[in-house]
């Protein structure tokens, strides 16, 4: 796929959105999927961001939504020193 081609994929927009910080947490849990790749530069951000395939971008999306589950039952929670911890 060209540059133009993955620019209009609004798939890549939702994980664009979870890169920048866990939305539920505000933060980058340490057992996130996309913890490590939160710390890339910019550039390989973005070339990690459009190098991903349908599957790959409905995991992440699977991995956010069972977490955000999580969080709302309160499987995970944020303890005292701000880590995000499981439960």
């Amino acid at each position: 796929m060209n540059d133009i081609t993955n620019r209009a994929r609004p798939d890549l927009y939702r994980v664009a959105g979870l890169l920048a910080a866990c939305p539920v947490t505000g933060d980058n849990p340490p057992h996130c999927p996309l913890a490590q790749v939160r710390n890339l530069p910019g550039q390989k951000l973005t070339e990690w961001l459009f190098a991903l395939t349908h599957q790959q971008i409905v995991a992440i999306e699977r991995a956010h939504a069972e977490c955000y589950k999580k969080c709302q039952t309160g499987m995970i929670r944020q303890d005292r020193s701000d880590r995000t911890i499981e439960i």
